[in-house]
């Protein structure tokens, strides 16, 4: 589920509280189940949201489990 969610980020929304809110979903999945889906879906996300692509890698890097898990990944 959270690799097909994550997919709709666009960096041209015109609303960023609605990207933001999606961001805040995706953070509610566990955490290792999250940052495992972001690793398969950050080819294509760099491609279609570079900004919301570095806005959750950010906020992996700037949580400190997080950050252990997506290393461990």
């Amino acid at each position: 589920m959270y690799p097909t969610y994550s997919l709709v980020l666009n960096d041209q929304c015109q609303h960023p509280e609605v990207m933001f809110s999606l961001i805040h979903f995706l953070e509610s999945f566990e955490i290792e189940e999250q940052i495992a889906a972001f690793i398969k879906v950050v080819p294509q996300l760099m491609n279609d949201a570079p900004e919301w692509t570095r806005i959750i890698h950010d906020r992996i890097l700037n949580d400190d489990s997080a950050c252990q898990i997506y290393q461990k990944l």
